[in-house]
């Protein structure tokens, strides 16, 4: 879209009962930034997010923010941002207030709740105050994702309030940047439980001359590991 950039706002429901592509997604390929304020509940059956923004230009930002008080359901997540080009300085910021979980006739199937990637050289913000699953209703991977994959030396921030029902892990960061790493998490993070393969409450991948901070206050977190 050039240099134009791409801004929506709404509070009606999105639908999607097709079993291929998401809710409400947003694709540039120009240097404009993407901002969403997402106040109506969203719902896809497909293998996608619910809430998603792809950006593959050379600059622009990456803003999401969605509304407490509404639902996102998606097959594969609920609001996930992500800058695809090595060279894009663009930042990604997701801002979460919505309630996560699978499709209501496939609970337990949802991959991710909440999700924002670089794989160029901006920061990555995720906030998440929304619920992220249920006890019923797991994130089948992570719960919350935040990720920079460039040769960046900007800051990568996990943060927020919401409780997280994970099968796998709660809150997962991979940096292989140099930028600092922090998670100040006070949400309670739940990934053991009946339907669970019991996998780590907060996983942290840094590269090895980055800073990291966790801070947690949270009313369970079963288990704390940096892979390699």
């Amino acid at each position: 879209i050039g240099l134009t950039s791409v801004n929506y706002s709404g509070a009606g429901s999105i639908i999607n009962n097709s079993t291929t592509g998401g809710g409400l997604e947003i694709i540039s390929s120009g240097t404009g930034n993407i901002t969403a304020i997402v106040g109506g509940n969203v719902s896809a059956l497909g293998n996608e997010f619910a809430v998603l923004a792809n950006h593959t230009g050379t600059a622009g930002n990456i803003v999401i923010t969605t509304v407490t008080g509404t639902t996102l359901r998606g097959g594969f997540g609920g609001v996930g941002a992500l800058i695809n080009n090595s060279g894009s300085d663009g930042t990604v910021s997701v801002t979460n207030n919505a309630a996560v979980g699978s499709p209501t006739a496939a609970l337990n199937t949802f991959d991710y709740g909440v999700a924002g990637q670089s794989n160029g050289l901006g920061a990555v913000s995720v906030i998440n105050n929304g619920a992220v699953g249920l006890a019923t209703d797991r994130a089948q991977d992570f719960g919350i994702y935040g990720a920079i994959f460039g040769n960046s030396s900007a800051a990568l921030s996990i943060t927020g309030s919401g409780a997280v029902f994970s099968a796998n892990t709660g809150i997962v960061a991979f940096n292989i940047g140099s930028g600092t790493t922090t998670i100040n998490y006070t949400g309670a993070i739940n990934s053991n439980g009946a339907t669970s393969t019991g996998g780590a409450g907060i996983s942290v991948a840094t590269s090895s001359n980055a800073a990291t901070s966790v801070t947690t206050v949270c009313a369970e977190v079963p288990g704390l590991s940096s892979p390699s």
